[in-house]
Formats: C-alpha cells, structure tokens, sequence
C-alpha cells in the first residue's frame, strides 16, 4: 500500500519539476546525465546517481527520497538514511556515507530540514509533509548537495517509517 501512495505521488509530480545547479537549469534530465565539474577536474564534480536496491545499512525503518522529475519503475532512490541519524547519496559511481548534523537542522510539525555532513559534502533535506501513514509520512521538498564551490539542487519526493 505505502509503495503505490508513493508511486501516485511520483506520477503527480513527474511533470513538474526541473533540476537546477544556480543559475543554470535542466530539463527532463536524469541523475545519471548530471555531472558538475569546475575547470573539467573530476574531483571538483558531483554526478548523482539512483541506488537501484536499498544496501543492507538502512533495513526496516528509514528515509527513502526519489527525484520527482521521472517516473521510475520500482525503488530508485537518490538519498537513503537510517530514520535520518546516517545518509547514504549515491555520486560519481560511489556510495558516500554522510552524518546528521543535529545543530544545523530544524524539525517543526509538517516540515523539517535535515542537514548531513561527511565526506567532503554537505547535504541538506528542506522537506513538507504531505500525507501521514500510521508508522510514517509522505514528503516533498529539495535536496542541496555542496561539494566545495559546486552546489546543486533537486526537487524530491519520499517517505520516513517503517
């Protein structure tokens, strides 16, 4: 049942979203086709990627958060965490593994930001509620990754629970 509330919700927004790194915007673009990169050094770029299955890290109750601009066939997430304690983003082909910085993040009754830190990177969850479930909730929002110079944002969909 949570998996096709989900997949409604994805096909309701699959039309309206763009991907956007500042001023410059992306149409109909996958994870898999972005790839920011300063001076053409690898190093400096962030290329997003979909996990195709959810690693054995986040079993059972966590934060599951897909792009809302295509309508994927299954589970394809682009940020994963443990009930948001540790997150997992998938880039240039590597799984990072980020940590809730508590201090920085803010949770109010239907919405919340979730700022993770690690490895380089800054992540940060600005997220509404959308619709309560009895062990969860469905979410929209953006996800901000910043390595370095580079910062990039996606708008997303997902769920928190169990």
């Amino acid at each position: 049942m949570k998996i096709i509330l989900l997949l409604i919700l994805i096909a309701g927004f699959a039309n309206s979203c763009r991907l956007s790194d500042g001023n410059k915007n992306h149409k109909n673009s996958s994870p898999q086709n972005i790839s920011l990169a300063k001076n053409g050094n690898k190093s400096d770029s962030i290329q997003l990627d979909y996990f195709r299955e959810v690693p054995d890290t986040i079993d059972g109750c966590g934060d599951y958060y897909s792009l809302d601009t295509v309508n994927l066939p299954g589970d394809r997430y682009v940020f994963l965490s443990r009930m948001s304690e540790v997150g997992i983003i998938l880039l240039n082909g590597e799984m990072v593994y980020v940590n809730k910085d508590t201090l920085q993040s803010k949770n109010l009754s239907d919405s919340f930001t979730d700022v993770y830190v690690g490895n380089g990177l800054k992540v940060i969850l600005n997220l509404i509620k959308i619709k309560s479930y009895d062990e969860g909730a469905f979410y929209k929002g953006s996800l901000t990754i910043i390595k370095g110079n580079i910062k990039v944002t996606y708008k997303i969909l997902g769920q928190t629970g169990c």
